[in-house]
């Protein structure tokens, strides 16, 4: 085999690892936010801003509410946040929330 053809077969190996490579990467991000998959850590590759809640949502959420429940609810974020969760539930005194995509998509009052 001469070198030619070698560089050839290898740049074409190469290739074809890149491409594989490149489409388990599409298909992790793909799954991550589909709602009906049961991937629920995001790829390296998915900002965290796209499920992390802005200040501005955490302090509406917060607002008058004790400093016991503030603290508790922001554990709550924290750690869903920490965990890559795109969907959770925050409880508090006064009922729950909850979470998709860093947003308040809903709630209720405790009976």
């Amino acid at each position: 085999m001469d070198e030619a053809t070698l560089v050839t077969a290898i740049t074409t190996i190469a290739g074809v690892l890149w491409g594989l490579y490149q489409q388990h990467q599409k298909t992790q991000v793909i799954n991550y936010f589909d709602p009906d998959s049961t991937v629920t850590t995001p790829p390296a590759s998915v900002p965290k801003r796209s499920y992390v809640m802005s200040d501005s949502v955490k302090s509406f959420l917060l607002h008058g509410e004790t400093l016991s429940d503030q603290a508790a609810m922001t554990k709550q974020i924290d750690e869903a946040e920490d965990a890559g969760k795109w969907r959770y539930q925050i409880d508090y005194s006064k009922g729950y929330y909850i979470i998709e995509w860093g947003q308040i998509s809903g709630g209720g009052k405790a009976e």
